[in-house]
């Protein structure tokens, strides 16, 4: 069993190309960081009314700052919805108005679903998490030059060791409609390992696409099959899927860019990506996080066990002692933003679509947002949610949170 204490510090910026020491943490005094000076609510988001007159102001601002056309904002505490609010348009040019049942797509938000589905194979005994992924891939192989196992552990926490994490990010509008399956496309897009597993921290596609082949590979089902009986179906998220379908696409919010120009749907390849290609709706997703604050418990139904879900929470890797980075399935970047509190993360980003959740699990508050253009609007509405809901005191004390493994 290793310890490892998560710590906060000042802002680490973690690109998606970018790659950091893994280390286990020591105890250590938080940095010091200016408190704001703006109003706040000592209290955290107990009523709708107040969520919204601290939200209609925000998103407002931030639409106009970025250029975006349509947003949608849900906000949980305590096994409750406080927010569900749509600004905006889903479709400018059709005059569709943004909903709490508007599609977008999440992008790598993605990843922590994909992570939610291993997590219930660790369950149920049919997957361990120590134990070389080759075990679960159905003959696939993975090249492998270190000498060191690649787990489903290290898939899930971004630390798989590749030469080529990115080999699978493939956008196009030729993809739309067609049936790309994973298997084959692995045969030409397979990177190798040439770092020890666990040993650094590098933003991996490949890793969630192959941690999701593994669920399909063990379930004996196709991915999206999976996840519609395992994780959508028992959840309620009747209007959350993996793949582009017809009907999904005629009822997806427009893609605009940096401008608030419209841009076309582009389809993915492969066409389950358990990286990237799921779509969900406000209502969906606050489901989702309740599930999440109620320990993996949804309606009284066990979606995943509690100590699946406590490993997601904590984090498992650390830039140095004080900066930690990634959970299982979620992340931790933006440190200074936590303003002492545990927080993780998960943003999620295809050309003219932005996601981000946030889960605070000691304050039994999160939030989920998405809107219609890829831009770092969700990084200031997080800062601003902090620092109004949650701001930076005297009194605050990073949380030490440890994870057996």
């Amino acid at each position: 069993m290793r310890k490892i204490i998560r710590n906060t510090s000042l802002a680490v910026l973690l690109l998606s190309a970018s790659v950091v020491t893994a280390c286990t943490a020591s105890n250590g005094a938080p940095t010091s960081v200016p408190v704001s000076t703006e109003k706040v609510s000592l209290e955290g988001p107990l009523d709708g009314k107040e969520v919204e007159a601290f939200a209609d102001p925000l998103f407002a601002d931030k639409m106009k700052k970025f250029n975006t056309v349509g947003s949608n904002f849900v906000v949980v505490k305590d096994g409750k919805v406080v927010l569900s609010k749509g600004y905006g348009y889903a479709n400018k040019e059709k005059n569709i108005l943004v909903d709490k049942d508007t599609i977008f797509q999440i992008g790598s938000v993605t990843k922590s679903f994909t992570a939610l589905a291993a997590m219930q194979l660790v369950d149920q005994g049919k997957v361990s998490m120590t134990q070389d992924i080759q075990a679960y891939l159905g003959g696939l192989k993975v090249p492998n030059t270190t000498g060191k196992p690649l787990t489903m552990f290290d898939l899930l926490t971004y630390s798989s060791g590749v030469d080529l994490p990115d080999i699978v990010t493939d956008f196009s509008l030729e993809h739309l409609n067609k049936d790309i399956p994973m298997k084959g496309y692995f045969n030409t897009h397979m990177p190798t390992v040439v770092r020890p597993p666990g040993e650094a921290y590098t933003y991996d596609n490949f890793g969630f696409m192959l941690a999701g082949y593994a669920v399909e590979s063990v379930s004996g089902m196709p991915y999206s099959q999976y996840m519609e009986k395992n994780v959508f179906k028992p959840l309620g998220m009747n209007k959350t899927g993996v793949r582009l379908t017809p009907e999904v696409l005629s009822n997806m919010a427009a893609h605009y860019g940096p401008n608030g120009e419209l841009q076309p749907t582009i389809g993915f390849a492969p066409s389950e990506k358990p990286e990237g290609s799921m779509t969900s709706t406000g209502e969906d997703m606050a489901k989702y996080l309740i599930m999440h604050l109620n320990k993996g418990v949804f309606e009284g139904k066990e979606i995943v066990s509690k100590k699946s879900v406590d490993l997601m929470h904590t984090y498992h890797i650390f830039a140095d002692p004080t900066i930690p980075i990634t959970t299982v399935g979620f992340e931790g970047y933006f440190n200074n933003l936590m303003n002492g509190q545990h927080v993780i993360l998960k943003g999620g980003n295809v050309p003219g679509h932005s996601s981000l959740i946030a889960i605070l699990p000691e304050k039994n508050t999160a939030f989920y947002m998405s809107y219609n253009n890829d831009s770092m609007m969700s990084l200031e509405v997080y800062e601003a949610f902090m620092n109004h809901y949650f701001p930076k005191t005297g009194k605050t004390q990073p949380s030490n949170l440890y994870a057996n493994q």
